[in-house]
């Protein structure tokens, strides 16, 4: 749906957009996985908590994207009281808010956005709103530690609707990396440089921005950021502000306050590549 993707209403436009990729190694729907890669090392999770807020992911199915992965962060939930009016027909509806990304194959129909909606009898309805796209209508049927359910573009120059599962995640999943992390990057383009990231997160997703200086000017670049991290993993994307700037992804590892990793241009007139770290 081109709310999980970033096709622009000008089809004109080069896609600068930038979101996320899932980094978790399954969509675990049962309760205390481990954080260990096998083997019997791993420290087991503690279960889910109950009620919608906080960290869900899983598997999207989209009929413009085709099938991806999808990341929601529910920040948090109204709970309509007795002494609140209802209408006759609805009951008492919770009000639901939060954020989403969303991958699939490539690098174009990434997106990502707010989410506005309501729960009431174990079914979930709202808005998807796109940051670089078109919003969508979702309803979903909630059981305790899943969401399944169905989505549809609108306002939108492109026909988009599809399917989504996902599978409410430990908060022991959630790595802490909010604030401001300053250290190296090095490109095949441009060699070495410093560099600036502001992660804001927001559960498994995070938005930002970073700035890299290298040697001259030429090839200074700043921008947005969007990502999702789960336990020691991260991937995120970067939009530049200039529009003659090449967007790119980056993935990696977190370790306490130091974060590094890879990244590869796209949508570029020119293969680079190149790796960086830095530390909060």
């Amino acid at each position: 749906m081109h709310t999980f993707h970033g096709y622009k209403l000008n089809s004109s436009y080069v896609l600068r957009s930038l979101w996320v990729s899932l980094v978790i190694s399954s969509l675990a729907s049962t309760v205390g996985c481990s954080s260990g890669g096998g083997g019997g090392g791993g420290t087991p999770l503690s279960p889910p908590t109950p009620g919608l807020v906080g960290p869900w992911s899983g598997s999207i199915s989209s009929s413009f994207a085709g099938n991806g992965t999808i990341a929601l962060d529910i920040t948090s939930e109204i709970v309509r009281t007795m002494d609140q009016i209802a209408s006759v027909e609805r009951g008492y509806a919770s009000t639901l808010t939060g954020f989403w990304t969303a991958n699939f194959p490539g690098d174009i129909n990434d997106n990502g956005g707010t989410f506005t909606g309501e729960s009431l009898d174990g079914m979930i309805s709202g808005t998807l709103s796109s940051l670089n796209g078109c919003p969508a209508t979702i309803n979903a049927t909630v059981t305790e530690f899943t969401v399944e359910g169905t989505f549809s573009a609108f306002d939108c120059t492109v026909v988009d609707n599809g399917s989504f599962i996902l599978a409410k995640q430990s908060e022991e999943v959630v790595p802490d990396i909010h604030g401001v992390y300053t250290g190296s990057i090095n490109t095949s383009a441009a060699g070495a440089g410093t560099v600036v990231v502001n992660i804001n997160q927001i559960g498994l997703n995070f938005t930002g921005r970073i700035t890299a200086d290298f040697a001259g000017t030429t090839f200074d670049t700043s921008g947005d950021i969007i990502g999702t991290s789960s336990g020691n993993s991260f991937e995120m994307k970067f939009s530049p502000d200039a529009s003659g700037d090449c967007p790119f992804n980056a993935f990696g590892t977190i370790s306490g306050n130091t974060i590094s990793g890879s990244l590869s241009a796209f949508d570029c007139s020119e293969s680079v590549s190149g790796s960086f770290t830095v530390v909060r």
